[in-house]
């Protein structure tokens, strides 16, 4: 498990997301999971999270 968002550059996190299917066997599935843009900013604003990079 990975969080995404921790990468600074979006390049890195498609790369990333490249390098993880290389160990999916053939025909398998790389799932990405997220919140929508919607509910992660209520979350921030509700926790007080902090702005890290493009997210939170």
């Amino acid at each position: 498990m990975f969080v995404l968002n921790v990468l600074p550059d979006p390049g890195q996190r498609i790369q990333a997301l490249k390098d993880a299917a290389t160990f999916a066997r053939p025909g398998g599935h790389v799932v990405a999971v997220t919140y929508s843009p919607e509910e992660i900013t209520r979350a921030a604003a509700d926790g007080g999270w902090s702005i890290h990079h493009d997210g939170f």
